[in-house]
């Protein structure tokens, strides 16, 4: 307030019946009547509280007298420190600057309630009536707490604290999972010493990969200010967030470490092929992700609308992983899986396109039925050993093909091996085997390098194999027993030369060359069908 407060004590014996009044005087004459205060029956006090520099106590008496108090002069004082802001957490050294009409007996620096120092060999100029005071905080300090305090005998004199600049709140990490159907959006928030005098700007830097949708500032109480930046994450990664704040009026600028988003990739469901082979298994795997490790999380499989129950799964820190196991059976099977998670519910499936041979056998009426499925399917015939069979007939319904051979229309003897052929696009070719015989007989298989006397046996009849020259086997005679052969190796007509290990390579070898010529028979006659079919057009 700029005021000085002064008292007056007057001590007598006989105050009541001799004092008149106490009133107070300035350098330039003026008078003040002030209220009088009674210590004791011996003490009278009066006080005054002005903004004059010099003032003087009078005491009048009935007797005409008056007693004249010494000219009293006031303390006047302010404490400064400079600078006025400093960056946070970093060291810095700080200036207290005590203006007074006389010389402070200590100058103490303060952080907080606590004294750091007392300086009394601080420096006073009489003329400028201005002492000074120099002290280093450590970067650990914290800024709004430091201070210097001005000693005078009883009185004091405490600057304001050093204001702070820099960030009280940082982005935090976050972890999140890609949405579906829609984009994922993440806000971080950074909040920033702000003054009027000082004002910051914040600014953020993030991965080129996130999206900045919005950015905002918002001044909050205790001079800070609140900056938001509202982000659309694209893909699953991790990134980082930074935000930063300029001081431009200090040249300062006050950068934190950057928070790391953890964006996780969605609720997904992958199989290992959308095209499986009747018989195989196919697996489906599912990765759930988990923004906290202590999510309850339950999974429940299902094929075709049939729930399945044990299907074991892995946890780890944000993921949890499950893999179904399935034999395909079926031309289609839609593999579901439902999580339910925090008390929402997600279902996300995946269909799976059965493909191959899924029967071949021998009718009552005489006919060889093959029945594939899938949509890829291209064709479907017949071979009788390695000769195709054209009188095959085909039947379409949906995704399922039933070629059908009648063997009395084949032209050939009755029994035999036949093998049923399904060639796919852009899919493995299938082939089935059936060897059609007479009760209890056996057909003879071909041997290379040799051949048999005959193409079947009835049961328990026996025949030798009657190798090339040069060649010679290590099985010369075989028996069928009930519709199985004896003994049940394979037959090899092998070079006289060739140790017995080699045998099972030329079988080998020999299995491959007739499962190849199948394949080049086959992309022969669709290569001739596209041919005539071009040329077709090209007529039309």
């Amino acid at each position: 307030s700029n005021k000085a407060t002064f008292t007056c004590s007057i001590h007598s014996a006989d105050l009541r019946s001799s004092l008149v009044k106490i009133f107070w005087e300035t350098p330039k004459g003026e008078v003040v009547v002030s209220s009088v205060s009674e210590l004791s029956p011996f003490e009278l006090s009066s006080t005054i509280e002005t903004g004059e520099d010099e003032i003087r106590c009078v005491a009048s008496f009935h007797d005409s007298t008056e007693l004249v108090s010494p000219w009293a002069s006031a303390l006047k004082y302010s404490t400064t420190m400079v600078p006025q802001f400093i960056p946070m957490n970093q060291e810095f050294e700080a200036k207290c600057i005590v203006h007074a009409n006389r010389k402070p007996t200590m100058i103490s620096w303060n952080s907080g309630m606590k004294i750091v120092n007392e300086d009394f060999n601080f420096s006073y100029n009489a003329i400028k009536q201005t002492a000074e005071s120099s002290h280093t905080f450590p970067a650990e300090a914290r800024t709004e707490d430091a201070s210097c305090t001005a000693m005078f005998g009883e009185s004091s004199a405490t600057s304001p604290p050093i204001l702070p600049l820099g960030i009280t709140k940082h982005p935090i990490d976050q972890v999140t999972a890609l949405a579906s159907g829609k984009d994922t959006i993440v806000q971080f928030s950074c909040e920033y010493h702000d003054y009027e005098q000082v004002s910051g700007k914040a600014t953020w830097t993030i991965d080129e990969s996130l999206k900045v949708l919005e950015t905002t500032t918002e001044v909050t109480p205790g001079h800070t200010a609140t900056a938001r930046v509202t982000i659309a994450a694209l893909s699953a990664g991790v990134y980082d967030v930074h935000c930063s704040v300029q001081y431009p009026g200090y040249d300062l600028s006050i950068s934190d470490h950057p928070a790391k988003l953890t964006v996780l990739e969605r609720l997904s469901l992958e199989s290992s092929a959308s095209h499986v082979g009747y018989g195989n298994i196919v697996e489906v795997t599912a990765k759930v992700p988990l923004l906290d490790s202590d999510s309850d999380v339950t999974l429940v499989w299902s094929v075709n609308s049939d729930s399945l129950h044990h299907v074991p799964y892995q946890h780890s820190q944000n993921q949890l992983t499950s893999t179904l196991r399935w034999p395909m059976t079926q031309s289609t099977s839609q593999i579901s899986l439902t999580v339910l998670k925090d008390g929402e519910v997600e279902e996300i499936q995946v269909p799976v396109v059965g493909y191959g041979i899924r029967s071949v056998e021998e009718t009552t009426g005489g006919e060889l039925q093959c029945v594939a499925g899938s949509d890829k399917l291209a064709e479907v015939f017949w071979y009788r050993e390695t000769e195709k069979i054209q009188s095959t007939r085909i039947y379409r319904t949906g995704s399922q093909t039933t070629a059908t051979l009648n063997l009395d229309e084949t032209g050939h003897m009755r029994n035999g091996h036949y093998i049923c052929v399904a060639r796919y696009t852009n899919l493995p070719t299938v082939f089935k085997k059936l060897s059609i015989t007479s009760p209890g007989g056996c057909l003879l298989p071909r041997v290379p390098n040799g051949q048999f006397e005959r193409m079947e046996l009835e049961n328990q009849e026996s025949t030798s194999v009657q190798c090339n020259p040069g060649y010679s086997s290590g099985v010369t005679e075989v028996t069928c027993d009930k519709g199985h052969l004896t003994p049940e190796q394979q037959i090899v007509c092998a070079s006289e030369e060739t140790s017995p290990a080699t045998y099972y390579v030329l079988q080998t070898c020999s299995l491959i060359l007739f499962m190849f010529s199948l394949l080049l028979i086959g992309g022969l006659v669709l290569r001739k069908r596209k041919l005539a079919s071009a040329k077709s057009i090209g007529q039309s």
